[in-house]
């Protein structure tokens, strides 16, 4: 795969080298790049999966490559922000599996939910400019909680988590100028 998009660099470099030589004097027409988005972030760290409002680093590959973080909070269906170094994207989102609610392993004494939908782009700022596209997300969330004496689950609202881990990932096709 690496080796067909190194060959398809080189032959769209060799491409526009020729058309720079034969239109020097004229300016280059802004074009619309396309391909396949991936958003992901994860992260370990209890202080941003602990926080009243949980903002997950992630880092987008594919049209626009670049790093920043979206705010998970908010309902499963709505509008959300990425805020990267290269803009922002905005996207309506629409939760169509999982749960709303975590929900308990006594076992384990861990709390998981994953939840999964689609989104559109609805446009940005900088590099997101009048971007347009759609596609897939997911969510997974687990908390540990720690245990009683007795050994059971310590499910109190001000029990501290022991460990936990959260992970997004988004892909779909995007457009942009």
């Amino acid at each position: 795969m690496k080796r067909l998009i190194g060959v398809g660099g080189v032959a769209l470099a060799m491409a526009l080298t020729v058309g720079t030589a034969a239109s020097a004097s004229a300016a280059p027409a802004p074009c619309r790049h396309s391909g396949t988005e991936v958003i992901a972030g994860s992260t370990t760290n209890l202080a941003i999966i602990d926080a009243n409002v949980t903002v997950l680093p992630v880092r987008a590959h594919g049209v626009v490559n670049t790093k920043g973080t979206i705010s998970l909070s908010g309902p499963s269906t709505g509008t959300s922000s990425f805020d990267f170094r290269a803009g922002k994207l905005n996207v309506k989102h629409t939760q169509t599996s999982g749960s709303s609610q975590p929900t308990l392993n006594p076992k384990t004494c861990v709390y998981s939910q994953s939840e999964g939908g689609v989104y559109t782009v609805l446009g940005g700022t900088g590099k997101f400019h009048d971007a347009t596209g759609h596609g897939s997300f997911r969510l997974y969330f687990a908390v540990k909680a720690p245990r009683l004496k007795n050994g059971q689950c310590n499910t109190s609202q001000s029990a501290v988590p022991v460990s936990g881990k959260i992970t997004f990932l988004a892909y779909g096709p995007l457009s942009v100028w």
